[in-house]
């Protein structure tokens, strides 16, 4: 099989994923699903979560299928999460967090993290999508940690999405940022 494509997800599998995810001594009730098997491929979920804005709690747990928990609150921001989540082609969530103003209910940021266990996505696959695709302004990574990200941003009327990819797997996609403009 090509890069970034894997077999057919059976029951037992997403089974023994919700399992490792959410019986470590809690009940999280976040991983509980919405619908049991979420069928989307990778450009498929991001196209999708970009068409959500405004993005709600409401609107993002039903693109995921998920609940999302409250799991911090400051002054400013609260923020919600998702458990691990599985989806075609082994694009494997590990979470996803969305960060509200508390102040306005308006995003700050919505991370999707993906596994590093799971398939990758390269970075080729992403310029396909997202031909206007640019280098981070922040930088490369400084060395210091093999979870540091090169992040690629595609710019977008409502913000932009950043793509990066870790020092551990630089050519396998790890998370995905929506930053709304103003936000950066």
């Amino acid at each position: 099989m090509g890069v970034g494509m894997t077999g057919t997800t059976g029951t037992a599998d997403i089974l023994r994923r919700w399992a490792v995810a959410c019986l470590p001594g809690i009940l999280c009730l976040s991983c509980l699903p919405l619908n049991a098997e979420p069928k989307m491929k990778l450009e498929e979920l991001v196209q999708k979560l970009e068409n959500a804005n405004p993005w709600t709690v409401e609107a993002v747990e039903k693109i995921l299928g998920t609940k999302l928990s409250v799991t911090y609150s400051s002054k400013h921001i609260l923020s919600y999460e998702s458990g691990q989540l599985d989806y075609d082609e082994g694009l494997l969530l590990v979470k996803t967090e969305l960060r509200l103003n508390k102040g306005t209910n308006e995003m700050t940021r919505l991370i999707v993290n993906l596994s590093d266990d799971a398939s990758c996505f390269m970075l080729d696959r992403i310029k396909r999508a997202y031909p206007d695709i640019q280098l981070d302004p922040y930088g490369p990574p400084r060395g210091k940690s093999l979870d540091e990200e090169t992040g690629f941003w595609a710019k977008r009327p409502w913000g932009h999405i950043s793509f990066g990819f870790k020092e551990r797997r630089p050519n396998c996609l790890s998370s995905i940022i929506f930053i709304p403009k103003g936000k950066e």
